[in-house]
């Protein structure tokens, strides 16, 4: 709750996975020293790389923090695997350009709960272009398709400019695959015809 309430997710991404706007907490040698992170993170010890204090943390709640982080450091090797090995399974795909043309309505897997939107496609040739139409607006995404895969993307600013992309597969008339939120993380996606 700390993390998610206290604006830690917001640059170092949902459950401590690091999006690139800032280090991934969960392979940082800090989190394994109370003081050093109590330096870091109540008392602006990197504010010059771009690090606020947070002088409101008591020190209760910076271990909290510390531990958390320390729990999700000894997740990570196996997270880590099953992404690689969700990887290889996907490289498998044999979808054609056209299965992934037309009307889906998705399901984002988000740590808030599922997320519904409706995903609009058209593809020529390997080109992918079309509209992701969910509660927090439409967002107009471009990308292709190669070795049975479409990945794509587009820009949203909810509530800050950010890339939203997709990387899928089409299989038995089923999508799969993941939907990344900028910093935010990456989550898994399914998705049916209507």
């Amino acid at each position: 709750m700390l993390f998610g309430t206290r604006a830690c997710l917001v640059c170092h991404g949902w459950n401590a996975i690091g999006g690139g706007a800032a280090p991934d907490l969960r392979y940082s040698p800090m989190i394994t020293d109370a003081d050093t992170f109590r330096q870091v993170v109540k008392g602006g010890a990197l504010k010059m790389n771009g690090m606020p204090p947070f002088p409101d943390f008591t020190d209760e709640e910076l271990e909290t923090l510390r531990f958390y982080l320390r729990a999700r450091a000894q997740a990570a090797p196996a997270e880590q695997k099953a992404l690689l090995d969700k990887a290889r399974a996907a490289q498998a795909s044999n979808a054609k350009p056209q299965d992934f043309v037309g009307k889906w309505n998705i399901v984002i897997q988000t740590p808030v709960g599922p997320q519904k939107a409706v995903m609009n496609l058209q593809v020529t040739g390997n080109v992918v272009t079309g509209k992701v139409t969910a509660e927090q607006g439409t967002v107009d995404v471009a990308g292709g398709v190669k070795n049975g895969r479409a990945k794509f993307q587009g820009k949203a600013s909810m509530p800050m400019p950010i890339t939203i992309s997709y990387d899928i597969t089409v299989r038995g008339g089923k999508m799969s695959g993941e939907n990344a939120n900028g910093p935010f993380g990456s989550f898994p996606l399914t998705g049916t015809r209507p």
